[in-house]
């Protein structure tokens, strides 16, 4: 990390973002050839510029294959899931961190608030919102922390491992 002292807030604009992708497909590269993957700094952070860069993108020329780290509640929001996926989104990085309640309350997820007032059990959250974003088309790649408070390890057959492992 950097030192405190030369942290600093830093945003492109949404213009500079899908000229600087316009710059790399000078060369009208195939899709098979350009697969980008884009990290919430760069994409996802913004909030407003997001619809921004993604009606530019749909504005433009530009074909692209991208890859995208985001939140689970990108699943909530069918439009921008549309948009996301006519742009070129074909997969999200998603940490979806544990599959138990209490884990998430101890990194503070800030799902825990909506998976409590749906009913559901984390597997069953998260498996109706993965759903969701595979009928858009796109695929997901789970991301679990193991060694969280509330992980055990009973024996090779009772472990939080075999329990992620059964919902993926």
């Amino acid at each position: 990390t950097l030192p405190k002292e030369n942290r600093r807030f830093m945003s492109r604009s949404p213009e500079d973002f899908i000229q600087e992708l316009k710059s790399i497909q000078k060369n009208k590269h195939a899709l098979k050839e350009r697969f980008f993957f884009f990290l919430p700094d760069n994409l996802m952070l913004g909030g407003k510029n997001l619809v921004s860069i993604l009606d530019q993108i749909l504005e433009s020329d530009l074909k692209l294959n991208y890859a995208v780290q985001v939140s689970i509640d990108v699943a909530k929001n069918k439009e921008l899931l549309k948009k996301l996926r006519l742009s070129g989104a074909s997969h999200f990085f998603i940490g979806l961190e544990s599959l138990d309640i209490r884990n998430l309350e101890h990194v503070n997820k800030t799902t825990v608030k909506e998976i409590r007032e749906s009913g559901l059990s984390v597997e069953a959250y998260y498996s109706r919102q993965i759903k969701i974003i595979q009928r858009h088309g796109i695929s997901v790649h789970g991301a679990f922390i193991f060694g969280l408070p509330y992980d055990y390890f009973h024996s090779l057959k009772a472990h939080t491992g075999r329990d992620v492992s059964r919902f993926c």
